[in-house]
């Protein structure tokens, strides 16, 4: 809904399709947090852009005023809610127990799949015993406890070598993975060939996943989805390389992948297509843009 007011205002110039923007991007802090972190990235572009408009100043100056103002009271209410618990000045405790299911992912050969759960166990126990040190801790201590033992841990505990090839395929996975593979574990539908353990030898689990299309139809639909994934992949980047061609249309693809960005930064050592799938209405417009030029060029 934010990215379709933001569309319209951005080909219409209408400051209410704007208001209407501001209004749902920011609510995405209460129920999403790694969109606060669009601060740093998509904030500053859509500010540029206001800047560049041929519009009042004034017009202008109060749609950067609504912009800053609805970001920080979604902000503020996130902390208020952690302060009126606890007395907490923190945006979101969730940030530790995250890291530690990152960590648990990266520390197996592929990332998630399936975590470690013999590392993650460790790490809680790390932290109920710094906790234990504590009266009364509040959830602001408890997550800065958690965050410094996962740092520590990453760098003094695991292989730097196996920690950045576990990162780069998980990403692998988040990017290309089909959903296919929760919608039949969801429902429990047989399509074990999938599940088979590539943890020992993946290539052995591709052979085996690939041997079993014409036997188990689930495993034929899992692997037709990848390789539409795939294609539309390169659409997508086609379509984010003609926004950057485009006078018109550069600081939409811009702000749109800084978007993207932001979503998927958070998927490392995940390698689940759920946690891209705030991305999916944004890489559908890369891959529209793809589409239509594709269609232009071949009526030329």
């Amino acid at each position: 809904i934010s990215i379709f007011f933001f569309t319209k205002f951005y080909f219409n110039q209408k400051i209410s399709f704007f208001f209407f923007f501001c209004l749902f991007f920011s609510s995405l802090n209460l129920i999403r947090p790694v969109i606060h972190f669009s601060i740093f990235l998509t904030y500053p572009l859509i500010i540029w852009y206001l800047f560049k408009l041929k519009d009042k100043f004034s017009h202008r100056l109060i749609c950067i005023v609504v912009l800053l103002t609805f970001y920080f009271l979604s902000i503020g209410t996130q902390i208020l809610r952690s302060y009126n618990y606890d007395k907490s000045f923190i945006y979101t405790p969730q940030s530790g127990v995250h890291f530690f299911w990152v960590i648990s992912c990266l520390s197996k050969k592929y990332g998630c799949g399936s975590r470690d759960m013999e590392v993650f166990r460790t790490l809680n126990e790390r932290v109920q015993n710094e906790v234990n040190k504590i009266e009364n801790p509040n959830l602001s201590q408890i997550n800065k406890i958690r965050i410094n033992i996962g740092k520590n841990f990453m760098l003094s505990e695991m292989e730097k070598g196996k920690l950045a090839f576990a990162a780069l395929v998980s990403y692998a996975k988040l990017i290309f993975h089909s959903t296919f593979i929760e919608i039949f574990g969801a429902f429990k539908i047989n399509a074990s060939p999938l599940y088979f353990s590539g943890e020992n030898n993946f290539f052995s689990k591709i052979l085996h996943v690939s041997s079993n299309m014409l036997n188990n139809k689930f495993s034929g639909l899992y692997v037709v989805s990848v390789l539409v994934i795939i294609l539309l992949r390169f659409l997508q980047v086609f379509g984010f390389y003609l926004t950057l061609q485009s006078v018109h249309l550069r600081m939409y693809g811009l702000i749109i992948m800084s978007i993207i960005f932001i979503i998927l930064a958070t998927g490392v050592g995940l390698g689940n297509p759920r946690y891209r799938s705030e991305a999916e209405p944004l890489l559908i417009i890369f891959s529209a843009i793809g589409i239509k030029s594709i269609i232009d060029k071949s009526k030329r």
